[in-house]
């Protein structure tokens, strides 16, 4: 992983308030390992980074999805083992996308899925176009052209 993004990222998000974004004190590694597990599917490395440092970020007024505990996934809807098992239940075609935020008036954001294992780029899904392009090349890279975007008044 770049150290060098990561602490660009870090100096990033530590500037924001804790009402967009907080950092991580309750996520645990186990929850993700029981997710990983359950639901056969490996998280990119630099969001797995991203949700056991920080609990979870607005973008675009939506929380991204994050880890729940196991006893409450079925009930957590920003819960992205969750959300990833309905939307395969919702469309069949949606079994290589692991969705992460959605936001109404711009799309859906995702990493692909190939052999059960979500990739580290960033794609979107423009509902504009209809198009599905790579957006950034990983998930901090993705929080890099996002944060400024909507929260320059912070940095």
């Amino acid at each position: 992983m770049d150290t060098q993004l990561i602490k660009q990222i870090t100096e990033m998000l530590n500037k924001l308030p804790n009402s967009i974004c907080r950092i991580n004190n309750s996520i645990d590694e186990g929850w993700i390992a029981a997710g990983e597990s359950e639901f056969n599917l490996k998280l990119p490395e630099y969001y797995r980074w991203f949700i056991k440092n920080y609990d979870s970020i607005t973008l675009w007024g939506e929380l991204i999805k994050t880890v729940f505990p196991p006893e409450y996934r079925d009930d957590a809807d920003q819960d992205i083992f969750y959300t990833y098992n309905w939307n395969i239940n919702y469309n069949k075609d949606n079994h290589d996308k692991l969705f992460f935020l959605e936001v109404n008036d711009i799309g859906f954001f995702y990493f692909k899925v190939i052999n059960n294992k979500a990739n580290e780029e960033v794609y979107c899904f423009d509902l504009s176009t209809g198009n599905h392009d790579l957006y950034a090349e990983n998930f901090l890279d993705f929080l890099k052209i996002e944060i400024p975007k909507i929260y320059s008044n912070y940095l």
